[in-house]
């Protein structure tokens, strides 16, 4: 029996990002963000699209392929790194990817546009209200899996952003 990944809703809002939890603060703001303007193009009342990790499915059996619904998209967790700014500030340096699952490459193409899209228009509100910084886009690599006998394409785009903070050393 496979696990299950914890779900984070849609409606989880962000007052702050704070120091101690920033990587679930940082993931939820951008899990509404995305859920709020990107929309799947097969069931566009779903927010069930969205997910920390890819589905953790039993991909041996032959039921499998009906248990992923594809495009879906899969909100990495930050990868942080602290960097000393002054004597007072420290400035964390994160890294974000954001990828596209889907059986059709232009698919994968358009929704990541999306996502782009959406992650650039909201760059003053929220994420400058939350002291994230210089959301910069790294690159767009594509890849491609095999899921049982289907082709699925891979769409990333990889942010990297600041946040600084005044405090502890």
């Amino acid at each position: 029996m496979a696990t299950r990944t914890k779900t984070i809703t849609s409606s989880a809002y962000v007052l702050g990002v704070r120091k101690a939890n920033f990587i679930t603060d940082t993931f939820k703001t951008f899990l509404n963000i995305i859920t709020n303007n990107v929309t799947d193009p097969h069931n566009p009342s779903s927010d069930k699209w969205i997910f920390s990790a890819y589905p953790e499915v039993d991909i041996s059996t032959n039921n499998t392929i009906s248990q992923v619904d594809y495009p879906i998209i899969v909100i990495d967790s930050a990868d942080l790194r602290w960097d000393k700014v002054t004597m007072m500030k420290k400035e964390n340096v994160s890294r974000m990817d954001f990828s596209v699952y889907s059986t059709s490459k232009q698919e994968a193409d358009e929704l990541i546009e999306e996502v782009i899209d959406a992650i650039e228009t909201n760059r003053n509100n929220p994420l400058y209200k939350l002291q994230i910084n210089r959301a910069n886009l790294d690159g767009t690599p594509t890849d491609f899996m095999m899921h049982g006998s289907k082709r699925i394409h891979i769409r990333t785009a990889s942010f990297t952003m600041h946040w600084t903070w005044r405090g502890s050393l």
